[in-house]
């Protein structure tokens, strides 16, 4: 073993020369042990781990020769298109399938418990046939549903919240502080699509006691083990061919798109594609919810705070089953970016309620932070703000001292006070910027593990309108394996936070989600980005993650930088748009 190295997929005796693959060797390596403490190979010579490493599949993903779900059909499968109830909970009342059955292509038309499938040799042939198809639906009880009676649910679910986080008497605290030394403010977030580029597919074939998918999924067993009860066989009897993805965002957890495949092809004993419209994907997304943060503090005669209240009130995620106020993973750890805020404050309640969701709701990406930490983030602000404090020393200050111990979590203050301070440094924080320009910041530790700072830096014209120009990033989040993998992530959750902090929300009426197309919900263009700096804190602790991590500290980073740079605070997003 001594005279043996092992590099490049190959593993070679220096002193013979001879050499032989990884592959060759792995059918003698799995019947040996495995060592107890094998060696690592020395930091300086590691030639990937924190370098920057290019995708093997980009060049096909750029050119157009990677497969995913869309593109992989096998040869002799059917395309098909359904049509389903427009509103949760509603049902199919009566079908008229001639037309449908008359446009060329259209093969049969198929009832599953979903909807109506119409079945045709081509994409286009299914959705022209889906199109001419008949059928009349019964809205059932959320006919009426509108986004001004969801937003009524929100607002009367604060009557019911239940303590999560205690420490000190934050009540008492706000009763007897002075007035001019108190504080409120309400923020809200709306429901917002996934919209990934590519619409919800799957290709299942379920002949013979079998079935064979090929599906862009983030949860392949979830997906093996719901079409296997679907379908009444054992989940050894069903093969998930994971293909890439045109965005997962949380909407690909779950596998509602992928029972349906399985139970048509069941239903027309043959292999056939279910492609969604983006209609369609905007239908039957499962959505982020809709929140309400209400937050209050009582400064001391420093202007820090000494107490703190946060309450949130938002829609459960039914993506993940009914709402259980008596399971514990209900409450602990909640609310996401309220529970765990970091700052140093001697008296601190949080408080919680999840309400049960008529409209179907879901994981997005970094699932609940978004609103929490948008809501304490714009809030810390207004009271450095309040307080006479520049935001970057107010956060510093709030962050000097022990780390806490909150439920599992340990929140490291020193290690997000280390990025905040860096992410400011990079920025050029306190250097003076023209009329019209503000920089904000913020901040999050996800989970106790990542901890990241972003300065956002905009500029608003005088009719109002906001461009960020850059946003600065910093992370701790422990070793990195792929630098460009890691400032991929923070581009892509600049993009994602931004879009839906400034452009879009999903609004509903008689049941509905009324936007259908990207006219309806705008996402940001590439003449809009802004230029994103990554800075990553050196460290040797295991990597605690990046994907969702980036998101969070957006939305709130702008808001503020938008105060700076104009006097004008922001409660809801779209940045502007008033809630109904």
């Amino acid at each position: 073993r001594a005279e043996c190295t092992a590099d490049g997929g190959t593993v070679r005796h220096e002193p013979s020369r001879r050499s032989t693959s990884y592959g060759s060797l792995a059918a003698a390596a799995s019947r040996l042990s495995v060592p107890k403490n094998p060696p690592w190979r020395a930091r300086e010579e590691r030639r990937l781990i924190g370098k920057r490493v290019a995708r093997v599949d980009g060049p096909a993903i750029v050119t157009g020769k990677a497969v995913y779900g869309l593109d992989a059909r096998p040869a002799g499968a059917l395309v098909a298109v359904i049509a389903r109830p427009p509103v949760p909970g509603g049902k199919v009342l009566r079908v008229n399938d001639a037309k449908a059955k008359a446009v060329k292509g259209v093969r049969r038309v198929a009832r599953i418990p979903t909807g109506v499938a119409v079945v045709a040799d081509s994409t286009w042939a299914a959705m022209e046939g889906c199109e001419a198809l008949e059928v009349t639906f019964d809205d059932g009880p959320n006919g009426s549903l509108d986004t001004a009676a969801l937003w009524k649910m929100l607002e009367n679910g604060f009557a019911t919240s239940r303590n999560t986080r205690k420490e000190g008497d934050a009540d008492a605290a706000l009763a007897a502080a002075v007035a001019n030394r108190k504080h409120q403010a309400e923020y809200r977030y709306p429901f917002q699509a996934h919209a990934t580029l590519e619409p919800m597919n799957c290709v299942a074939d379920a002949r013979g006691g079998r079935c064979v998918l090929w599906c862009p999924t983030q949860a392949p067993n979830r997906v093996q083990g719901d079409v296997a009860r679907a379908l009444g066989i054992a989940e050894e009897a069903v093969t998930v061919n994971v293909t890439l993805m045109g965005g997962g965002f949380g909407r690909r957890l779950g596998s509602d798109y992928a029972v349906e495949a399985a139970q048509l092809s069941k239903a027309i004993d043959a292999a056939v594609q279910v492609v969604y419209t983006r209609a369609d994907d905007f239908a039957e997304d499962y959505v982020h919810p809709a929140s309400i943060d209400r937050l209050s503090a009582a400064l001391d005669e420093h202007g820090l705070p000494v107490a703190w209240s946060h309450t949130m009130c938002e829609l459960h995620l039914t993506m993940f089953g009914n709402l259980d106020l008596e399971d514990k993973d209900t409450w602990e750890g909640s609310p996401w970016g309220g529970y765990d805020t970091p700052y140093r404050v001697p008296n601190l309640k949080v408080d919680y309620f999840p309400v049960a969701s008529p409209v179907r709701t879901g994981a997005w990406r970094a699932v609940t932070y978004p609103p929490g930490v948008f809501a304490r983030e714009c809030f810390l602000d207004e009271l450095a703000h309040l307080g006479g404090w520049d935001p970057l020393k107010y956060r510093l200050a709030l962050l000097d001292g022990p780390d806490a111990r909150v439920g599992r979590m340990i929140l490291e203050r020193g290690r997000l006070r280390n990025v905040v301070a860096l992410a400011a440094q990079k920025a050029g924080w306190g250097t003076p910027l023209p009329k019209g320009q503000g920089r904000g910041l913020a901040c999050n530790v996800y989970h106790g593990r990542t901890a990241v700072a972003q300065v956002a830096e905009v500029e608003v014209s005088p009719a109002g309108e906001v461009r960020v120009k850059r946003v600065v990033c910093a992370v701790d989040c422990g070793e990195v394996v792929n630098l460009w993998g890691l400032e991929a992530q923070f581009e892509g959750g600049v993009v994602w936070g931004l879009t839906h902090a400034a452009k879009s929300e999903v609004t509903y009426a008689k049941g509905r989600i009324q936007q259908t197309t990207f006219g309806d919900f705008p996402v940001l263009r590439i003449d809009e980005m802004p230029r994103v700096e990554v800075h990553v804190v050196p460290s040797t602790r295991r990597p605690s993650g990046i994907g969702e991590q980036p998101v969070p500290p957006v939305a709130p980073a702008v808001a503020n930088a938008i105060f700076a740079a104009t006097g004008k605070r922001i409660r809801s997003l779209p940045f502007g748009r008033p809630t109904p």
